[in-house]
């Protein structure tokens, strides 16, 4: 694959396991991410195992914040980064017996930034933003307080059965 610039993607890697197919899409910069996909889809898994029970394909794309930048002033014209968009599909499409759930970016770089402030590890703050993604895709969201301690909640449930660490506690740093 030709690269013109820091945002092209050089690589794809694809999972599976028994709720879930993942594709992710990582920019040149970002390959490092690669190591931990695993524990990511385990995760995801659990997640579709809490909610809908049936098979599911996500697409994720790992960027960087000029990236992100771009995506959240096109999408929410807010001309700043942030560490997670979600796009879900809106209506119901079947793909090889996958409902396709939709897309989610995340910038690497503000997990590294994110997990190094908070200080905790940058997978497990990859992976809670990974959820917290594949959530609103499912149509989960935090506009109301009751919304917000449900999704919480949830998140919460899904990250302990992986030891991860309550991330809604604000650690002293």
């Amino acid at each position: 694959m030709k690269k013109t610039n820091e945002t092209n993607v050089s690589e794809a890697k694809t999972f599976n396991s028994e709720y879930v197919k993942i594709n992710f899409s990582i920019n040149p910069i970002q390959t490092k991410t690669i190591l931990f996909f695993n524990d990511s889809l385990e995760i995801i898994n659990e997640a579709i195992l809490n909610t809908i029970k049936r098979k599911v394909l996500i697409s994720v794309m790992i960027t960087n914040d000029k990236k992100m930048i771009d995506l959240n002033f096109k999408w929410r014209n807010i001309k700043k980064t942030t560490n997670v968009l979600s796009f879900p599909i809106k209506s119901k499409l079947i793909y090889d017996g996958y409902l396709l759930l939709g897309d989610i970016a995340i910038s690497n770089n503000q997990v590294l930034l994110e997990s190094k402030e908070r200080k905790i590890e940058f997978n497990n703050h990859f992976n809670h933003l990974l959820l917290h993604g594949t959530l609103h895709l499912l149509g989960f969201d935090h506009e109301t307080k009751k919304e917000e301690l449900f999704m919480e909640k949830l998140e919460i449930k899904i990250l302990k059965k992986f030891q991860i660490s309550n991330p809604y506690i604000q650690s002293e740093f």
